[in-house]
């Protein structure tokens, strides 16, 4: 089988997280693993594509050398095959070693659980609080935005008497109140509620275990 149609499996790291030591020492390894199979996995790619061309290369020198009244060993499209074999090889190991060091940080994070439950809840309240402040930084511009539009609107009436004697255009009714729009009153309300729900159900159970 071309190791071509495979890939090892893997599981999903949030950089942003603070992991403990050995989970911090099991991403390591696996992040190491999985670049070493990317690489071999590239080299492949490129022995796949260098086989037609060598033997392309077979057919043209052996051509050349008819021509000149001499002979051709070719042998380029066999060593290129033989190239794709220990590629392909070497892609394998590559992806079986990285598929071992994602069971093995699947275990490191099973086991560091209690601890990284605290730290991901508290990692997605922190981000929630961001969020609610970029949104009212955005209401605050934008309110400030729709004051200045709506005084530049406001101000064409100072021109409307010429535009209307001189061009034939009425504006009095250009000059209308500016729509802003309609922002979600507090966009994570629901996730919160939700989040603050495994925060008691944290709390609860903990206390009963050590009850």
């Amino acid at each position: 089988m071309s190791e071509l149609t495979a890939s090892p499996t893997d599981i999903y790291i949030d950089p942003a997280l603070t992991y403990p030591q050995a989970v911090t020492k099991a991403i390591r390894t696996y992040e190491a693993a999985h670049r070493t199979w990317t690489t071999e996995y590239t080299a492949l790619h490129a022995a796949e594509d260098a086989v037609p061309k060598a033997a392309a290369e077979d057919t043209r020198a052996l051509s050349a050398a008819v021509a000149a009244g001499k002979d051709d060993p070719g042998g380029r499209e066999v060593k290129a095959a033989r190239a794709v074999v220990v590629a392909n090889e070497r892609t394998r190991q590559a992806r079986e070693k990285a598929t071992a060091q994602t069971d093995v940080l699947k275990a490191a994070i099973a086991a560091a659980g209690p601890e990284l439950v605290p730290l991901v809840l508290a990692h997605i309240r922190a981000l929630a609080d961001d969020y609610e402040a970029a949104l009212e930084d955005a209401r605050r511009k934008t309110r400030a935005a729709a004051i200045a539009l709506q005084d530049a609107t406001s101000g064409i009436r100072i021109v409307a008497p010429t535009m209307r004697d001189r061009y034939g255009l009425a504006v009095s009714s250009f000059a209308s109140a500016v729509a802003q729009p309609t922002w979600p009153v507090q966009p994570c309300v629901a996730m919160m509620s939700r989040l603050e729900s495994i925060e008691r159900v944290i709390v609860e159970r903990t206390t009963t275990t050590r009850a």
